[in-house]
């Protein structure tokens, strides 16, 4: 919720500068909203509030995904909008569907399985100037999603060496495998999901 308020805030502010010319920036633009204040921008009829960072949460790396992989990075991750939503005591809530990189390669590159993770996401906003710990966000693992080929076969992580996968033509493939190194996740209206991937064209599941 945080960095979609500011990211509408930069939107907001690049457009509206866009009619005055255009903007330079010579060093870094950093916000530089302080911890408790509030600051404001209108665009397109609507108001829009930067309250600053409100809200962090820890999750522990040696988590256990459903394939029984550590959980690793999250290349891209999504809320999904059907789900989400604000509580009587301020809170939000819903369900987050994250997308791994190419699990893990400090040695090299593996086997790695494309999947989505499932958690159930819970904000609480701190907007005091209090010293509070790192608890405002938490996520709970709810399960995993294993991406496969069109025959039901998993995928791998390794960099691709060929371009055809049974039938089809001009697709990464590695030691018979379609090869997956997914970055970008979106929802789709009925549950189904885009990925974007680095090794060939965008995918659907």
């Amino acid at each position: 919720m945080r960095h979609l308020t500011r990211s509408l805030l930069v939107a907001a502010a690049a457009s509206i500068s866009l009619s005055a010319g255009p903007i330079t920036y010579t060093t870094p633009n950093l916000d530089t909203t302080a911890v408790g204040a509030t600051k404001s921008v209108s665009f397109g009829g609507a108001t829009y509030l930067n309250k600053g960072l409100v809200g962090v949460g820890v999750f522990s790396a040696s988590t256990i995904d459903g394939l029984g992989d550590t959980l690793g990075s999250f290349s891209s991750f999504k809320v999904d909008v059907s789900t989400w939503r604000k509580n009587a005591d301020g809170s939000y809530a819903g369900t987050l569907y994250t997308l791994p990189d190419r699990g893990y390669n400090v040695t090299g590159l593996i086997d790695y399985a494309a999947r989505i993770q499932k958690f159930d996401l819970a904000f609480t906003p701190d907007y005091t100037t209090n010293t509070v710990g790192q608890t405002q966000v938490t996520l709970t693992f709810k399960g995993t999603t294993k991406i496969t080929d069109f025959n039901g076969n998993a995928t791998t992580a390794v960099n691709p060496t060929a371009t055809t996968l049974g039938s089809l033509t001009n697709v990464p493939v590695a030691n018979g495998k379609l090869t997956l190194d997914g970055e970008g996740l979106a929802i789709r209206s009925d549950g189904s999901f885009y990925l974007s991937d680095e090794y060939g064209a965008p995918s659907w599941c």
